[in-house]
């Protein structure tokens, strides 16, 4: 399960779907992509659960055999303009 917090965006803006990709790297290989709605999208921004930390589950098949990777997470608004990416740490697969 990977957590992480919601965005924040300015004049009452909200993400309506988080890009999150998982990096190697061995920049050879392509990132895997995946797509999140954004919980609470569709309720006020008033609403708590817009602001609620995101939950995302991958499957272990996802993840790299071996090596270091990364995961980003990348907010996208509704016309698909996204912002700026949070990364974690590089992860060892041997260690996670």
């Amino acid at each position: 399960m990977l957590d992480f917090p919601a965005a924040t965006a300015a004049k009452g803006g909200r993400a309506f779907e988080y890009e999150i990709s998982i990096e190697e790297k061995a920049e050879s290989k392509k990132p895997v992509k995946k797509y999140l709605l954004a919980q609470g999208y569709n309720m006020s921004t008033d609403n708590p659960r817009t602001k609620r930390p995101q939950q995302c589950s991958i499957a272990s098949d996802q993840l790299p055999q071996n090596g270091d990777f990364r995961f980003s997470v990348r907010p996208v608004n509704s016309l698909l303009k996204a912002g700026r990416p949070i990364v974690s740490r590089w992860l060892n697969v041997g260690r996670v």
